[in-house]
């Protein structure tokens, strides 16, 4: 972010997560080799590479299969049983609680984005913007 002032407030790990009928009709899945010849849900936003990588898999990026360009709707077609989504935990926490989606593996891998705070220069001049800059960096951390 070269012409704004930033702060990273979040980091967050991917995980594949599915739907529990899924589970029951393509598991089981206990190794990342399991995954091989089952829909993958894709999305520009969570490249599945990086996860293939850490997983010592050697997969190309899927090129086929439905994707999303909101990880909300993402996760709402795999608690619908369309596939495995790659989803940022913080991001999947509201399917993870209520059940709607579960964890295949263990396997967590740091995503390769972050979530900032972005300004202009001069911005937390103001103290409304400092107080809401330091409130959000709270809560996030």
């Amino acid at each position: 972010y070269a012409d704004v002032e930033h702060v990273e407030l979040a980091r967050d790990v991917v995980t594949p997560l599915a739907s529990p009928a899924f589970v029951r009709e393509h598991g089981p899945f206990d190794k990342p080799e399991d995954l091989e010849g089952v829909p993958l849900l894709r999305s520009p936003l969570e490249p599945w590479r990086t996860w293939f990588a850490a997983t010592a898999l050697d997969w190309a990026e899927p090129s086929e299969g439905s994707q999303f360009n909101d990880i909300g709707l993402m996760c709402d077609a795999a608690s619908a049983g369309m596939g495995v989504a790659l989803v940022r935990l913080k991001l999947g926490a509201p399917w993870l609680e209520n059940g709607t989606l579960v964890r295949l593996f263990d396997a967590d891998t740091a995503s390769p984005h972050a979530h900032y705070l972005c300004w202009r220069t001069g911005t937390m001049d103001r103290w409304e913007c400092a107080a809401f800059a330091d409130w959000l960096r709270k809560t996030m951390a």
